[in-house]
């Protein structure tokens, strides 16, 4: 019973020995290498010391199957029911479940009686120990391998590294029942010793199959065949990405053959010192793999580990067969023959990079640089709209092309706490995480002076920087690169007015302490679409988002900033209130990646509403609230704005919001995205409820009165939406949105000459915009203009198929009757089209 408690307990302590991101600021965007696997390791070295400490738990001469099962369940039961709201938020709490082993081991498992204890002695020599911990790192670093690629194909969530985990552990105890039962004759503590020696090497080996089964599932029509073809019967596609049965159905293949032969390892290492010593090795091939994937200059990459790990297996197998002593001719040849075995197999098995990029895409990536590096797999790759994605682990580390606005809104909002002053003499910036050339200009723009840059991968950080800044013909920014203590030494001398830890997607790191000295404001963004709402934030927050997309919440150190309400042109910061409960685990793995999004967002600004309640910030908080609840599953075949739910609740709470007080910046812009949507939705009617009073009463209101606009053309009053744009046009006739509305009005209205000027103003201003050209040649055409007929030609000569254009310069300018007859504005249509 006690060995089945102390299974149950070491599965709780490698769970809970799992570090997230946060462990310190420079940690944020992701957990470095020497954290994460530094505390798994640790992990397994307390699970070792407290195997150590058991010398009558262990020391009966009985199989380690018994308790190993266990291991899987508390593995399981505490990464589903406990992490997700009881996370270590730092090197103390993360050691606390080690001591807490070794504490219940030496004081609670440990029978008083001295009866059934261990023999006086054990056979197992120092130099028999010495290859079961070699063993034990090969081991370790080849099952790394596959870990590694088999991230690449969950969604990178702390539950997909849990089920990960418990497939491997669950196949290890069945591997350890069935086959360990085979080797219960084995009455020689040698003969046991050297089978668990055996099993080792071959488990260590058998990761080539699974890097092998791996490189077929992990390309596009590799995992869809897969999943649909010899998995149909379980209905699985993928769609279920981060579901309990996608993980299990592409991590058990993998794990499989190497978890049998683990399993049946520690089931034949029956003596404490010979499990300790397996575990221990364990944990000394995890702290060496960092290492071992830096080759020379460069990096190695994940699968070569498998290789690495193999070899270095054989080799204890070599140490405790042939090398142990007490053993005879035959003992040794078969020493010789397992390693020399294990060994070819390795070396002649082909071993290539194993790149898995996001195969659940419909198209295959084509990265423009990858770097497989400790932290995990690094690549530069061009995504949906152009715009060159840096990504770790398929997370994204810089901006795609829809969330770049949304990204400079952050950058804008952390500068513009600093006093304006100070930003014009210049500002010295630390950005924790990558630089990207939009960032770069960004910050340039809003006054950054020199821009010095460090996260857990500043190894690689030089040569990502010279993909993205090379693609876009640009030159990284005065700065240095710099590494964590470098970094933290300068910080701690004032160099910095101002460090910035952007966006990482689909991350809730732990809430770090932080220590801004005088003068230096740390501002950290965190993905609001990741559920943040259990976290702990101790002072107020910021709000930020570019339109109705998912705010981002932004932690301030270092400001002497409050949540008293909105203020003119102010950034939003708010009360943080209380963690709620995280979602229960079991469900969560049920439920798709969008539809997690919704909920995390809706759960995030139910907690802050409450936390603002009778404050000015309230409506606000509830109607986003409102609007992300609101949000269900969309055919594919809706425009990107049928996608969107607007209710008439939150239409209405976001609409008190704007009315109650003058809009901060926040408040303007969700506002902003709610007309905009309307507009792209085409629905009028409640574009003039919402936008009318608001533009009213706090005129001028530019983004308002352009929606406004855009809805007369649509009912067919383009005098009326001329002039609401008039002004506008007189403010900024270099807006290609206002120029081509304001144009479409002035001939509706008949004025076709006036059109033709505001477009001729607004090349004048931004030339080279060809579809605007076609408008103006077509406007003076309408006018009569006697330059008219040869602009039309001029065009025919570069667009010779044109129609239109050739009815026009067929049929001459149309009559008064044929005016009246234009066609409405269609909204969703291209400026200038």
């Amino acid at each position: 019973m006690r060995r089945l408690l102390f299974g149950s307990i070491v599965g709780v302590l490698l769970s809970a020995m799992r570090a997230p991101a946060g462990f310190s600021l420079f940690e944020l965007p992701a957990a470095s290498a020497t954290t994460a696997y530094g505390a798994r390791a640790a992990g397994l070295l307390a699970v070792a010391l407290a195997v150590l400490l058991g010398r009558r738990l262990f020391g009966r001469d009985r199989p380690n199957g018994d308790w190993l099962g266990l291991v899987a369940l508390g593995f399981l039961g505490h990464g589903l029911f406990i992490r997700p709201w009881l996370e270590p938020a730092g090197w103390v709490g993360l050691l606390l479940p080690a001591a807490a082993l070794l504490l219940i081991v030496r004081f609670l498992l440990e029978p008083k009686s001295t009866s059934g204890g261990e023999a006086a002695t054990e056979p197992s020599t120092p130099v028999v120990l010495g290859g079961l911990v070699i063993s034990g790192a090969g081991v370790a670093i080849a099952l790394e391998a596959i870990a590694r690629h088999v991230r690449l194909l969950g969604a990178g969530t702390d539950l997909d590294d849990t089920v990960f985990g418990g497939v491997l552990l669950l196949g290890a105890t069945f591997g350890g029942v069935a086959f360990g039962r085979f080797l219960r004759g084995m009455e020689r503590d040698r003969a046991r010793v050297g089978a668990a020696s055996t099993c080792l090497a071959l488990s260590a080996a058998l990761s080539l199959v699974g890097i092998s089964i791996l490189a077929g599932i992990g390309s596009v029509r590799g995992l869809d065949s897969y999943l649909k073809t010899r998995l149909g019967q379980f209905e699985l596609d993928t769609s279920l990405r981060g579901t309990w049965g996608y993980d299990t159905a592409v991590s058990a293949p993998a794990f499989v053959l190497s978890a049998f032969a683990l399993g049946t390892a520690i089931y034949c290492a029956r003596r404490r010192r010979e499990l300790a010593a397996i575990l221990a090795g364990g944990a000394l091939g995890l702290f060496a793999l960092p290492k071992l994937m830096v080759a020379g200059e460069g990096y190695n990459y994940s699968a070569h580990l498998a290789v690495e790990g193999a070899l270095i297996a054989a080799l204890g197998a070599f140490v405790t067969l042939v090398l142990g002593s007490g053993r005879g001719p035959v003992g040794r040849l078969l020493g010789v023959g397992v390693a020399a075995a294990c060994t070819a197999a390795t070396l002649m098995a082909p071993v290539r990079p194993v790149p898995i990029l996001s195969p659940w895409r419909p198209f295959q990536v084509q990265p423009i640089l990858t770097l497989d590096a400790p932290e995990g797999l690094f690549t530069v790759e061009t995504s949906p709209g152009g715009l060159l994605l840096a990504t770790l682990d398929r997370r994204h580390l810089s901006p795609t092309l829809a969330a770049a606005a949304a990204d400079a809104k952050q950058i804008a909002t952390a500068m513009e706490l600093l006093p304006e002053l100070q930003r014009a003499r210049g500002i010295r910036v630390l950005l924790v995480g990558q630089l990207t050339p939009g960032r770069a200009l960004v910050l340039g723009e809003l006054g950054a002076r020199t821009i010095d840059r460090v996260a857990p991968w500043w190894r690689a950080m030089d040569e990502m920087e010279q993909a993205l800044f090379r693609e876009a013909d640009m030159v990284p920014p005065e700065g240095d690169v710099l590494g964590p203590v470098a970094a933290q030494a300068r910080i701690d001398s004032g160099a910095y007015e101002l460090v910035i830890v952007p966006i990482t997607t689909g991350l809730a790191p732990v809430v770090p302490p932080v220590d801004a000295p005088e003068g230096t404001l740390v501002v950290a963004w965190l993905d609001g679409a990741a559920f943040l709402a259990h976290r702990t934030f101790d002072a107020p927050v910021l709000l930020s988002a570019d339109g109705l997309g998912p705010p981002a919440l932004g932690l301030v150190w270092g400001s002497g900033a409050s949540a008293e309400g909105p203020l003119p042109d102010e950034a939003a910061l708010v009360n943080a209130g209380a963690p709620i409960r995280a979602p229960f685990a079991p469900s969560w793995l049920r439920t798709k990646i969008p539809r997690r999004r919704e909920i995390a967002l809706t759960a995030l600004m139910e907690r802050l509403a409450a936390a603002n309640a009778e404050t000015a910030w309230e409506p606000l908080l509830r109607g986003l609230a409102l609007h992300f609840g609101a949000q269900r599953a969309s055919s594919p075949f809706e425009t990107a704005a049928q996608r969107v739910e607007l209710s008439e609740e939150a239409l209405e709470a976001l609409l008190a919001a704007g009315i109650a007080a003058r809009p901060d910046a926040f408040t303007r812009e969700v506002c902003d995205g709610v007309a905009r949507l309307l507009v792209a939705k085409r629905a009028i009617d409640a574009l003039y409820r919402f936008a009318q009073p608001l533009a009213e009463k706090w005129s001028p209101w530019p983004e308002l009165e352009l929606a406004l606009a855009s809805a007369d053309l649509e009912a067919l009053e383009p005098a009326s939406a001329a002039r609401r744009l008039a002004p506008l046009h007189e403010r900024d006739p270099a807006d290609p949105r206002v120029a081509d509305r304001y144009s479409r009005a002035l001939a509706g209205t008949g004025d076709h000459r006036g059109a033709a000027t505001v477009l001729a103003r607004h090349l004048a201003l931004r030339p080279g915009d060809d579809a605007f050209y076609r408008r103006m040649g077509i406007e003076l055409m309408r006018a009569g203009d006697p330059t008219g007929p040869g602009r039309i030609e001029e065009l025919l000569l570069e667009y010779p198929g044109d129609e239109e254009l050739l009815e026009l310069l067929e049929a001459g300018p149309p009559t008064e009757d044929a005016e009246r007859q234009e066609a409405g504005f269609d909204p969703t249509g291209r400026p200038g089209d």
